[in-house]
């Protein structure tokens, strides 16, 4: 079965809109995680 043109945008746009959403909940849940994470790397490369 071959994918048309317009059904693999359509594809396209719920995988994006997926992934986007996915990437708010990540984010709000692990900015803390990250910017801890992040800065330990920092102090690290400062010493």
């Amino acid at each position: 079965m071959r994918l048309s043109v317009f059904d693999t945008h359509i594809l396209f746009a719920n995988l994006l809109l997926s992934v986007s959403a996915a990437n708010v909940t990540l984010s709000t849940f692990n900015t803390t995680n990250i910017i801890e994470h992040i800065s330990s790397h920092v102090f690290i490369i400062d010493k």
